[in-house]
């Protein structure tokens, strides 16, 4: 079997492959003591390589829990993320449920600044108790405790976790994944004190800035999408009101008013005293100089239908002008006629089409 390692030991110091490595140094197994050679190609993973007929016998769970515990340490500017479990987050789980988030990650470092740790107070395989800790934290001025546990294939046993939880001894119990770019970690257990419910105690931030994260790639895409749709609507809105623009001089309105309607509109009914039985359309007026006769009909009280009419269109706001005549003899003024000044149709129909052509260019140009 081929063992490829993430470290090599020289000269009392670990070395990981992805380090920039000295040349001159001799790299030897962790394991076995066997010279080891770094193999950072361009095609296959980074590692370094035993020669050829190596007795090393290590496994590749060995291997991955020796390599988990010294990546922690070895890599403290490589910004370790710790992933928690999000039902970990109480007052957070409908709120990450309904966004399908199952983990949230924590950076290494926040935790242990949290316990006034830094990584240079980390150790690997130190005695805690009677008991050896994968990683072991202690801080130099009070000796504060924290301890991190690689989970490979059997979890930490009962007995130690007792004794920390006992001795107030805060831990992490870590599942290590390893991939192209480093270490993943997932937390299977944990005893942090207040750590947790300190670190949500800023909801919205931890919830945005994970939902962000994990959803990233969505995001950006329905944003994409919005603003493409967006431009699309703008254009079919733009598209059609230009094309009503166009069509306003030659629509009919009396397609878009109904019979009665349009009789209202056209119609200012006037009566000597304000009753009538019946209407019919005028089809001739006759006066004699005494009399006036509409469609055969003698007209009763014409001048109080003259005094209601005129009354009527000033209602109305229709303007009336009044024609007067002198006379020759009496030199006195006199009132001859009256000018109805009542807009035509074709005339009603270009005011409201300018109307119409204002509107939609004012709703182009907000757009």
């Amino acid at each position: 079997m081929t063992v490829k390692l993430n470290f090599a030991f020289s000269e009392h110091k670990y070395f990981y492959i992805d380090d920039r490595l000295p040349k001159d140094k001799l790299y030897t197994c962790p394991f076995c003591g066997e010279k080891v050679i770094p193999k950072k190609g361009k095609i296959n993973e980074h590692h370094f390589a035993h020669k050829p007929n190596s007795s090393c016998t290590a496994t590749e769970e060995t291997i991955l829990h020796f390599n988990a515990k010294h990546y922690l340490l070895l890599n403290r500017d490589r910004d370790i993320k710790i992933n928690f479990p999000s039902t970990f987050f109480t007052k957070l789980t409908d709120f990450l449920k309904n966004l399908d988030i199952e983990e949230i990650p924590v950076k290494l470092k926040k935790i242990l600044e949290s316990y006034y740790l830094e990584f240079e107070d980390g150790k690997v395989e130190r005695k805690i108790g009677n008991f050896i800790a994968d990683v072991l934290f202690i801080s130099p001025e009070d000796n504060f405790p924290l301890v991190i546990e690689i989970l490979v294939t059997h979890p930490m046993e009962e007995e130690k976790r007792t004794y920390f939880k006992s001795y107030d001894i805060p831990y992490l119990e870590l599942k290590p994944v390893s991939t192209s770019k480093g270490f993943q970690y997932y937390v299977n257990d944990y005893y942090l004190h207040d750590f947790i419910d300190e670190y949500q105690g800023n909801a919205f931030h931890v919830s945005i800035n994970s939902t962000f994260n994990a959803k990233k790639e969505q995001l950006i895409s329905i944003a994409k999408q919005e603003l493409i749709d967006s431009e699309q609507l703008k254009l079919h809105k733009e598209t059609a009101l230009d094309e009503i623009f166009r069509k306003a001089d030659s629509l009919n309105f009396r397609e878009y008013i109904n019979g009665k309607i349009f009789k209202d509109m056209k119609s200012i009914p006037v009566t000597a005293h304000g009753r009538a039985e019946s209407a019919e359309r005028l089809s001739s007026i006759h006066y004699s100089g005494k009399s006036l006769k509409a469609n055969g009909y003698y007209v009763n009280r014409e001048k109080a239908i003259l005094f209601n009419l005129i009354n009527s269109f000033r209602s109305e706001g229709i303007e009336i002008e009044v024609f007067k005549e002198s006379d020759y003899f009496s030199k006195r003024s006199y009132v001859t006629g009256f000018n109805f000044l009542i807009p035509s149709e074709t005339f009603t129909k270009e005011v409201l089409t300018n109307i119409i052509k204002s509107m939609i260019k004012q709703l182009r140009d907000e757009m």
